[in-house]
């Protein structure tokens, strides 16, 4: 959201259309709480959260709350039993089934930028908005219980947001402002790190992140680190090969950066983040990442990948995924690459299916990852 300059001190934007959302507003006598995720490039703006019934305005609700950090996502939690300054309280009768937002309210448009998403109910109830969990490996930036904050420094600026190439898709997008530091780099969560320690074994120490990238042959450094104890890390680097198109870039972490520690067997490491164009200070350039993940994408075979099969096959709109019993209480990530190698869609399986009418005519492969190896298949959309 834009607040265009000279925009209406109550410039502001409803979440959906007039006619507001499907249902009522689940609020309760004890939960009358919303909450939203926001980016505001400015702490202590008030935002406010209307609440009304579509196509009676004066039978509304408004509460505010206050940005307290800047660049960075965080949730807000609007509570409407605590109403703003002269406007109407809460009324229990009134079926609520259409909200707004505005940002910096009371204040003029000045040209800024706002973002906002995962708009719910308070699950708490108490007011401390919904409770995701940490971040984790794979991350795929889907998963709507999963907090997916992110940590910049050195003047890099990420949000997320929708794929270059398929909007459905929801992926990390970090700008390199002009004049960032040559070390500019984003932690994928928070200072917190990840939720277990990253599985690297004797045999395996690689990492794979796929990227979109405005320039082929701009160095990308992964660093994984002890959270809390930034002397225990290891860094390493790898090229990209292509512009502006998705590919995996495999990362060897027994292949440190030069004049960075070699990588120590002892340490746990269980935080990771990576630098576009390192070494190079930023002229504005953006770059996405998506599908963090332990190991190399050419993984090992899971032994019942000859058991799965896909059908139909061509297909044109859902393909169905056929897994051995043993894999259906797996929760298994996809992702699915064109003939060039280029990633078109990725997520979690649900129900063994996956809409694929998004996707042109041709020939795809399709990669799920298990905890004993991945399956490769491919199919051919018509």
């Amino acid at each position: 959201t834009e607040k265009t300059a000279g925009a209406q001190t109550w410039a502001g934007t409803t979440i959906g259309t007039n006619l507001g959302f499907a249902n009522v507003i689940p609020f309760t006598a004890t939960n009358r709480s919303m909450s939203v995720r926001v980016y505001s490039p400015d702490a202590g703006i008030p935002v406010r959260l209307k609440a009304e019934v579509h196509g009676q305005p004066t039978q509304s609700v408004e509460t505010e709350a206050v940005t307290t950090t800047s660049n960075a996502w965080e949730t807000l939690v609007f509570d409407f039993d605590n109403q703003a300054a002269g406007t109407a309280v809460f009324n229990s009768t009134y079926p609520y089934d259409l909200a707004s937002i505005f940002f910096d309210f009371g204040t003029a448009g000045s040209g800024k930028t706002y973002y906002f998403d995962d708009v719910m109910m308070d699950t708490t109830g108490g007011g401390t908005g919904p409770v995701l969990s940490q971040i984790d490996l794979t991350v795929t930036f889907e998963d709507t219980t999963v907090n997916y904050t992110v940590t910049d420094f050195g003047g890099n600026s990420t949000v997320l947001g929708a794929d270059p190439v398929n909007p459905t898709n929801t992926v990390a997008i970090t700008n390199k402002t002009t004049g960032a530091q040559t070390w500019a780099g984003t932690t994928i969560g928070t200072p917190l790190g990840f939720a277990n320690v990253i599985p690297f074994t004797a045999t395996e120490r690689r990492m794979t992140v796929y990227v979109y990238s405005p320039d082929a042959g701009i160095p990308v450094r992964l660093k994984v680190e002890e959270h809390g104890d930034p002397t225990k890390s290891v860094e390493t680097e790898t090229l990209t090969t292509t512009a502006n198109t998705w590919e995996a870039l495999v990362f060897d972490f027994n292949n440190e950066a030069t004049g960075t520690a070699v990588f120590n067997a002892a340490y746990l490491y269980d935080k990771a983040s990576i630098f576009f164009d390192f070494g190079a200070a930023g002229t504005g350039k953006t770059y996405y990442f998506d599908d963090v993940q332990f190991g190399a994408v050419i993984a090992v075979e899971n032994p019942l990948a000859s058991l799965v099969s896909l059908y139909p096959n061509p297909v044109a709109n859902v393909l169905t995924i056929k897994l051995p019993e043993v894999l259906n209480t797996q929760n298994l990530d996809y992702i699915i690459t064109d003939m060039t190698g280029r990633k078109v869609l990725n997520g979690t399986l649900q129900k063994g299916q996956i809409e694929v009418n998004s996707l042109t005519n041709g020939i795809y492969s399709l990669q799920i990852t298990t905890i004993n190896g991945v399956i490769n298949k491919r199919f051919v959309k018509q």
